[in-house]
């Protein structure tokens, strides 16, 4: 679908944090988010978009890497509710 609508000379905006994506652009645009409407614009492929990629790869491995725990502390606090109804 990328591939077509780029051969008909349609510009594409992706909004996603995947980075399979991007393959099919050029730029970056990122929004800052924290009320400020900052923004930056990057190419794709440039060093600054690659260690972006690789901070978000870095930070979802963190967050994979504690699916356990937090597994965990659900059973926990699934167990303190559950014994708080009883009483």
């Amino acid at each position: 679908m990328y591939e077509h609508a780029k051969a008909l000379g349609i510009t594409l905006i992706t909004i996603s944090l995947r980075p399979s994506l991007m393959k099919y652009h050029t730029h970056l645009l990122t929004l800052a988010g924290d009320g400020s409407a900052g923004w930056t614009l990057t190419q794709v492929g440039t060093a600054e978009e690659r260690m972006g990629i690789d901070r978000e790869i870095t930070s979802l491995e963190s967050k994979l890497a504690d699916v356990e725990k937090w597994e965990e502390r659900v059973k926990e606090l699934d167990v303190l509710l559950s014994t708080q109804k009883l009483v």
